[in-house]
């Protein structure tokens, strides 16, 4: 029998806090104990709303419920906007959580970079975009190499596009890969004229569905459709009015831009066919002005609401000055008649023809001598710029009148900071340009990137910023318009991901770039070096080493380097999902 509570000396019943004998009350428990699962998913929604994304990912294994519960849209959605968006907002970050909350509310439209459409707040994984932009902002990456061409093959070219890979060649044409179970699968194939060498391949998803462009040495472009269920599907077959081999091609549909060896550049547009008459459609192709030859250059296609813009980024050596980067612009945009408010009849440049029969007389705009921006007024004096919203579908036929206006910049002579002689002769190894960015590849291991204004009044190039990280020399690299950049080096695995934006609005940053660290080849070496010595991990590195890359590409989950070892052609594709 257990003993009795013994009670207070004076034999009442409360509480002496200065006695070492306290009595306390025997509490009655009234009804079932309370526990965290008993709330509502309401109240249990606001709570997770304020744990961090590493606790959140832990209470996904309690039970199904949290798992929903903590995987929420609206969760992590304000996580993203906290740790990207807010962040870079000084004005943002010093208002309440509700306004911040009503500021991206999600019943609000949202366009994604790289979406056709607007998307609701409801259809966008959160939690995908958090988990890939971490990714790319630590640099960890899933690598798979994929042997696509064996040795003595033609160089293999290749594009990324919104989470495909296309790649084309002479023995084995054009395919396209894609991520199933975890890992790079052939899609398609088709077969390409083997008798012709493909020199430029290019992609466009913007209209919804895939368009791949293919330019020939024999001056032909060939386009075609991809379908995940039909496969490909050859939409046209042009030639281009001037020029030989296509060195370089750009695609927005329903328009392309090229250019040839002789650095002549054309725009062509595709007039898909009637209902009432199915078949291929024609393609309407315009001359629009040749430049100077140049050894190294990269051309750049958009567009706004009544206006095409075609770009071609160049290197030259300016006259006692060094080196050089240009940047010529040419735009394309309809006129109507002041008058009568319609197009005029007589027709402008650029001179417009179907395809397979090119103009006799391609229109040349007029342009002056790199480094001073030009304008070339139309034609027609008694003629202003049509904004009207039927621009976009607009055809080019003897209906309309069309103006094009050509321009140019240039960037100050670059200079080597640590040289016996500061000016750089050298060409650049690599050019991108995807507007308002621009980054050249110097041979001194190091980038420069240039912040682009054009607009309708003028056309300028801010004053560069060197970006360093690059211990080797670099090979190639590429930028969006978000601003986000990639390069490679020559040799080896050493592949930096930069934030342009940043580098160029924020130029006291601690860090500038961050190398990409493939998180499943580092612990197999780590194995095998622990296991079974130094000298497999020294013939891991040659194996490493051994690597000649050549080409870069990315979007928003995936980097995907072309490179070259023992004269075999291997796709290196960083998986950041």
């Amino acid at each position: 029998m257990g003993q009795k509570r013994r009670g207070p000396p004076d034999g009442h019943d409360y509480y002496d806090l200065s006695s070492k004998h306290v009595s306390a009350c025997k509490r009655i428990r009234v009804g079932p104990r309370v526990t965290l699962c008993d709330f509502s998913d309401e109240i249990l929604l606001k709570i997770l709303a304020f744990l961090h994304p590493r606790q959140l990912l832990c209470i996904e294994r309690v039970s199904q419920r949290l798992r929903r519960l903590a995987a929420d849209t609206e969760i992590w959605r304000l996580k993203y906007f906290d740790q990207w968006i807010f962040a870079r907002l000084p004005g943002l970050r010093a208002r309440p959580r509700r306004s911040q909350d009503a500021s991206v509310r999600p019943h609000i439209g949202i366009r994604l970079p790289g979406q056709a459409a607007v998307m609701t707040s409801s259809l966008i994984d959160w939690k995908r975009m958090y988990q890939v932009r971490r990714n790319w902002d630590q640099g960890l990456a899933r690598l798979q190499e994929i042997k696509v061409a064996p040795p003595a093959s033609p160089p293999v070219l290749a594009a990324v596009c919104r989470g495909l890979i296309f790649t084309a060649d002479g023995r084995h044409g054009l395919r396209v890969w894609s991520k199933q179970d975890g890992r790079k699968q052939l899609l398609d194939q088709t077969a390409l004229d083997e008798k012709v060498t493909p020199l430029s391949l290019a992609a466009d998803a913007s209209k919804g569905k895939y368009t791949v462009a293919v330019g020939y040495a024999d001056r032909r472009i060939d386009l075609y459709w991809f379908r995940g269920l039909t496969g490909f599907l050859k939409l046209a077959e042009f030639t281009t009015p001037t020029g030989s081999g296509v060195v370089a091609v750009e695609i927005m549909w329903p328009y392309v831009l090229d250019i040839t060896r002789e650095a002549h550049v054309h725009l062509h547009r595709v007039r898909p066919t009637p209902r009432e008459d199915p078949g291929k459609p024609s393609v309407m192709s315009t001359t629009l002005q040749p430049i100077a030859p140049v050894n190294i250059a990269a051309i750049s296609l958009r567009r706004t609401a009544a206006t095409v813009i075609a770009s071609i980024t160049y290197a030259f050596q300016h006259f006692n000055g060094g080196l050089c980067i240009g940047l010529h612009e040419m735009r394309v945009s309809r006129v109507v008649n002041e008058a009568s408010g319609h197009p005029s009849s007589t027709p402008s440049h650029p001179s417009s023809t179907p395809s397979g029969h090119p103009s006799s007389t391609p229109s040349h705009p007029s342009s002056t001598p790199s480094g001073h921006p030009s304008s070339t007024p139309s034609d027609h004096p008694s003629s202003t710029l049509d904004t009207s919203p039927d621009v976009q579908t607009a055809e080019w036929n003897d209906r309309r009148d069309w103006r094009v206006t050509s321009r140019e910049t240039s960037s100050s002579p670059l200079l080597s900071p640590f040289a016996p002689s500061p000016l750089i002769t050298s060409l650049p190894s690599s050019l991108s340009y995807s507007h308002p960015y621009l980054l050249a590849c110097l041979p001194d291991n190091t980038m420069m990137a240039y912040l682009v204004t054009s607009n309708d009044d003028k056309l300028e190039m801010s004053a560069g910023r060197r970006l360093w990280g690059h211990t080797s020399a670099i090979s190639r690299a590429a930028v969006t318009h978000k601003g986000r950049a990639v390069s490679v080096s020559a040799r080896g695995n050493d592949v930096r991901v930069w934030e342009l934006e940043d580098e160029l609005l924020l130029p006291n940053r601690a860090k500038t770039s961050t190398a990409v660290t493939p998180i499943n080849t580092t612990a197999t070496m780590s194995t095998r070096a622990k296991g079974q010595g130094l000298g497999l991990t020294l013939q891991e590195l040659r194996h490493t080493l051994a690597l000649t890359q050549h080409w870069v590409g990315f979007d928003d989950e995936q980097i995907v380097v072309m490179c070259e070892r023992d004269q075999s052609q291997f796709m290196a594709c960083y998986d950041f999902m």
